[in-house]
């Protein structure tokens, strides 16, 4: 692991597959969404343990970082599938960002699942 990578968080749910990471798993998934590709699990299974865990562990903050994210992932992706990743826009300022209104989606889904989540809930956390 090199000074810039990180020990990747992993969900409880994901306990049955993080050890061989034969699934995306969510830290990779969030830096997918970050740099604005659409990796498909089948891009996923043509890479190498190591390629998956660096893609775990990399960093993906910064807009440098993003953006190296991006250049590597698709390199990788254009060297094992002939063709590069499809790319999606980015939202510069997702609502689940926003840590004072609750999004409508997430409103939405709970009522769904008979919850409701107060502003005050959603503040705290």
């Amino acid at each position: 692991m090199s000074a810039q990578s990180k020990q990747p968080t992993y969900f409880e749910f994901e306990a049955d597959f993080v050890a061989a990471l034969r699934c995306i798993p969510m830290q990779v998934r969030y830096n997918l969404d970050s740099c604005g590709i659409k990796l498909k699990l089948e891009h996923w299974n043509h890479f190498s343990p190591d390629q998956k865990q660096a893609l775990a562990e990399s960093p993906c903050q910064s807009a440098s970082e993003v953006t190296a994210y991006g250049d590597r992932l698709q390199a990788w992706v254009t060297a094992q599938t002939g063709s590069s990743a499809k790319t999606l826009a980015i939202d510069p300022e997702p609502a689940w960002l926003n840590g004072n209104v609750v999004p409508e989606v997430v409103l939405a889904k709970a009522e769904d699942c008979g919850l409701a989540i107060a502003p005050q809930q959603w503040l705290e956390h």
